[in-house]
């Protein structure tokens, strides 16, 4: 199994059998993911997404099969999966040769009454979410700003054509753009995790 491939390479085909993993933990690598997909079948080669100079996980990996009916079987036994405090969602990866630059939009002036699952039926309409983030105080204080990144750029357009300036109850008009790119920040559990070595994620998939 390689786990040293880049993520272009694992998603060169589009044949059923490379998956996107989306929401996981920073602490989780790819020997750990190695051992947990591969319960489903072979696995040929595992990418965490790591920031480039910091090397920290963006919180998605790449995973690629050897064959379609394992890759299936991966997708229904992960999705849902809890790890961590994290819910991963696993999918088929975009096909090559799609415009997946510029997905990533912020979005300013979300009423404070709104949550989470609510904001992500309201933006996923417009295609699917890769992954979304509504922004909180260290108290849980709403802060009416949140970021979604999207499967493709059209679906962002989307969004923004749909949503930028429209109001939906809170005092100023959504403000709906695209982001600057993402400082990649060290969560608390892998600052942990690089100070202490810690056991790894059992393996109990959902029933």
């Amino acid at each position: 199994v390689s786990t040293q491939s880049t993520g272009s390479k694992i998603r060169g085909s589009n044949d059923g059998t490379n998956l996107i993993v989306n929401y996981l933990p920073q602490t989780v690598d790819e020997g750990e993911l190695c051992k947990m997909f591969g319960e489903c079948g072979v696995v040929e080669s595992v990418k965490v997404i790591r920031d480039g100079k910091s090397q920290i996980s963006k919180g998605f990996a790449f995973i690629k099969y050897q064959d379609r009916v394992a890759a299936d079987k991966a997708i229904r036994r992960y999705s849902g999966y809890k790890m961590g405090r994290k819910t991963l969602r696993v999918s088929l990866s975009r096909p090559p040769g799609e415009d997946t630059r510029e997905t990533n939009l912020v979005i300013e002036n979300i009423p404070e009454k709104m949550e989470d699952d609510e904001f992500y039926e309201m933006f996923s309409v417009y295609g699917t979410i890769i992954n979304h983030k509504v922004l909180r105080t260290h108290d849980g204080e709403h802060r009416g700003k949140a970021y979604v990144r999207y499967n493709l750029k059209g679906e962002a357009d989307d969004a923004i054509t749909a949503l930028n300036g429209v109001n939906i109850g809170a005092k100023d008009d959504l403000v709906v753009r695209f982001a600057d790119p993402p400082t990649v920040r060290a969560t608390p559990e892998l600052l942990t995790k690089r100070r202490v070595v810690s056991q790894p994620y059992p393996l109990r998939p959902p029933h």
